[in-house]
């Protein structure tokens, strides 16, 4: 199945999920997936699905409330229900 890459917030939809590389402070990343919740005219808001590493992203956890900017989703689901 082609799947076509959100270009914009308005191809996203609550219950979709998004995937974002968390960065620790040494540079080292984690994609994490992202709930969508709320669509923001830059992105998303939502819970963290996975628990992160505490070697990369230690403040964090699931169930987290984090944002994606757009331009930061590396992956995503249509409504993964």
């Amino acid at each position: 199945m082609d799947r076509v890459w959100p270009a914009s917030v308005e191809q996203l939809k609550a219950g979709d999920m998004v995937k974002k590389t968390f960065l620790s402070s040494d540079g080292a990343g984690e994609g994490l997936w992202v709930l969508v919740k709320q669509i923001t005219s830059w992105g998303i808001i939502g819970p963290l699905l996975n628990p992160p590493s505490e070697t990369y992203v230690p403040q964090l956890e699931e169930g987290s409330i984090v944002a994606v900017n757009l331009f930061e989703i590396i992956d995503w689901v249509r409504d993964h229900k």
